[in-house]
């Protein structure tokens, strides 16, 4: 089952640990993820926040599956990926895609800061 909540913070109490080392949580802060039908990206499991990567949108999407489906004497990257399929191919490029864009995300552009889809829960 997919979970559209994702912990964003866990708020402890200053003192004291139970049994194991661990300090209570006092409250916890968690991102609810908006689930916007029609992503363009069907592989992101319904996680349209962008939470573990940056999503796609359209036209990153739609450029992965160009380079995956290029079969030229040029720039062939069917020899960079041997025996995979197209599909493959373009989700080992997408997958790149996110991880570019993850990267040169800045930090106050993460769902965790998007405070409008938090929710509270004591304890």
């Amino acid at each position: 089952m997919d979970d559209p909540y994702t912990l964003a913070f866990n708020v402890t109490w200053p003192f004291g640990r139970d049994q194991w080392g661990m300090r209570r949580s006092l409250l916890r802060i968690w991102h609810k993820d908006p689930r916007t039908p029609g992503h363009p990206d069907p592989g992101s499991h319904g996680d349209t926040a962008g939470w573990p990567w940056p999503r796609l949108d359209a036209s990153e999407v739609a450029y992965a599956e160009f380079l995956a489906g290029m079969n030229n004497d040029i720039d062939n990257l069917a020899d960079w990926f041997p025996g995979l399929s197209m599909e493959q191919r373009a989700g080992r490029i997408k997958q790149l895609f996110r991880l570019h864009k993850g990267h040169c995300r800045p930090w106050w552009r993460h769902p965790r800061w998007r405070f409008w889809n938090w929710r509270l829960c004591p304890r």
